[in-house]
């Protein structure tokens, strides 16, 4: 996991100029396509604004040297706990499927075999097959129920798997 993590945020920090560049189009065609009534330019930087503010704040949380991963596992496991109730996605099936992901992977490998360009390799399989956790959380629970105030979420979920599809598939 910490390896799928890590690498997420090196693709990331690395497109994060072109994760920004495609917010704005995106952000305007869902606004249309769900006719919601953001018409005025202030609005719609306001909007904008927090896209890039959620995007930031998703990087940190796989930032490898962040804050969250000086604490022991148990206060991680809590927190992520108390984040799947607040959040206003259920994020939960997605993680158990990237774990189960995960855990079958590493079977095929022992100890010795699973060196550190071997855990690197399967990060980025896990990444070309699952993209970014919780994005399709965020995607579904959007696209069933859309709302204004979770355009930020969306159309920073959506931005990072274009980017990581193009990243991951040269």
């Amino acid at each position: 996991m910490n390896a799928y993590i890590e690498t997420l945020y090196e693709r990331l920090s690395v497109a994060k100029d072109g994760c920004i560049q495609q917010m704005g189009p995106l952000l305007q065609s869902e606004i249309v396509a769900q006719q919601f009534d953001i018409h005025r330019p202030d609005k719609f930087d306001a909007y904008l604004e927090a896209c890039v503010a959620f995007l930031d704040e998703r990087l940190e949380s796989y930032n490898p040297i962040g804050l969250q991963w000086i604490f022991p596992q148990t206060m991680v496991e809590e927190a992520f706990e108390m984040e799947a109730i607040v959040d206003w996605y259920d994020s939960r099936d997605e993680f158990d499927r990237l774990c189960h992901q995960i855990k079958t992977k590493l079977q095929a490998y022992s100890d010795e075999a699973c060196s550190e360009e071997a855990v690197k390799q399967l990060a980025d399989e896990l990444i070309a097959e699952h993209g970014a956790y919780p994005n399709h959380s965020i995607i579904e629970a959007y696209r069933r129920r859309p709302q204004k105030n979770y355009l930020p979420d969306l159309v920073v979920a959506t931005v990072i798997e274009a980017v990581l599809e193009k990243l991951t598939f040269p």
